[in-house]
């Protein structure tokens, strides 16, 4: 009887502890998603974004196979160019583009290549 009530204890301090509602991980970590979809998947794809009036940017080379992926960006205004790339890593087909990037929201862009 008492583990029974020993158990029932711990179950409802893990309940207790467990729904306590905690800020969104977007909102913790400051970011807001970037989508970009491929037209082709047999290529690898490399995209630059760079954050307006900066020099900071994040570079992601996306594998062989995939028709979109993301990245997650700080808010603000990136210049993006996306490429598809060969196996020695040089350009093939290139775009270039700006998005801007919000909290805790997704924008999405896609190329042809």
């Amino acid at each position: 009887m008492k583990n029974i009530i020993g158990f029932i204890l711990v179950l409802s301090a893990i309940s207790i502890f467990g729904c306590k509602k905690s800020k969104m991980d977007c909102e913790e970590k400051n970011y807001g998603i970037l989508k970009i979809t491929y037209g082709l998947s047999s290529y690898r794809h490399s995209t630059i974004a760079t954050h307006s009036g900066t020099s900071i940017f994040r570079e992601k080379i996306s594998a062989i196979g995939l028709t979109s992926d993301t990245l997650h960006l700080t808010p603000g205004t990136y210049l993006l160019n996306i490429s598809s790339i060969d196996a020695g890593g040089a350009a093939l087909d290139t775009q270039n583009g700006s998005k801007a990037i919000t909290q805790c929201a997704e924008s999405s862009t896609s190329v042809s290549f």
